[in-house]
């Protein structure tokens, strides 16, 4: 017969020899393909944006409003894998816009044939305006870094070249070099070089020269230069190319304008002289 106390030993060992169940364990995410691969951005750059602005003789001292926007482009690369190195994509990123205004103080007034040319340029949101061409000296006094609106002082005048097409020339068919000068006014006792050549064409071999000549004339509405001392045929086709350079100085520079040409005629020798 067993005691109380060693049933109780036996009933206690029993309990103990049962199973427990094991604690679940947590698994990870179900996942398709490798881990997905983190961007890091490499650098970023902005897209300037730049616009000229013309002041014509009859404009205003201040400009019509004018709209910029610069955008920006960054750069993300990530690593390529294999390789080892990073592949890179570049994708817009934000933009900066800004309306501008340019103003001319004190302004001073321009030869028919000059204008004022500044470059605005806006990049990020850094705006600048430079002038590009101008007849006088300008110096910025606000640069329309919080506002858009730029401001800049007259000082000096400068001087241009003079107007390509300031003096046109019309070739007749008596081989006269007919001249007329637009802006003779502006240039009250100064001189002008006249540069020609006339040239007879041809229909298979290159044109030929027939004269150069190069005259200094007192500044004037009208030149005439007759072209005809050589020998010509009835009939044959004539044009003159020319140039022109003011000599004086003081209105534009004494740069020689590009080469133009008049149109083709007919040589006719009754017509010598008109």
């Amino acid at each position: 017969m067993k005691t109380p106390l060693a049933a109780a030993a036996l009933l206690l060992a029993s309990f103990s020899s049962a199973a427990v169940p094991a604690a679940p364990v947590a698994e990870a995410p179900f996942q398709v393909g490798p881990p997905p691969l983190q961007a890091v951005q490499a650098a970023s750059r902005f897209e300037p944006d730049c616009k000229d602005v013309v002041f014509q003789p009859e404009d205003a001292a201040v400009s019509r409003p004018l709209t910029l926007t610069s955008v920006e482009w960054v750069t993300d690369c990530v690593p390529s894998g294999e390789s080892g190195g990073d592949s890179c994509f570049e994708r817009q990123g934000l933009s900066d816009s800004r309306l501008v205004r340019i103003t001319l103080a004190d302004r001073k007034p321009l030869h028919p044939w000059e204008s004022d040319v500044f470059r605005a340029c806006l990049t990020g949101p850094d705006l600048s305006v430079t002038p590009v061409s101008t007849a006088y000296e300008y110096t910025p006094t606000a640069d329309g870094a919080l506002d858009g609106n730029v401001i800049f002082a007259t000082g000096a005048k400068r001087l241009l070249p003079p107007d390509p097409r300031g003096i046109q020339a019309v070739l007749t068919p008596g081989l006269t070099l007919a001249f007329y000068d637009l802006w003779a006014d502006d240039y009250p006792g100064e001189e002008v070089e006249l540069k020609m050549t006339l040239l007879r064409a041809h229909s298979f071999w290159p044109d030929e020269t027939v004269v150069e000549k190069d005259i200094t004339l007192p500044v004037a509405r009208n030149y005439t230069i007759e072209l005809s001392a050589a020998v010509h045929q009835p009939g044959e086709v004539y044009y003159a190319r020319y140039s022109i350079r003011r000599l004086g100085g003081l209105i534009s520079t004494t740069a020689e304008t590009p080469v133009l040409q008049t149109e083709k005629v007919s040589y006719d020798r009754d017509m010598t002289g008109i």
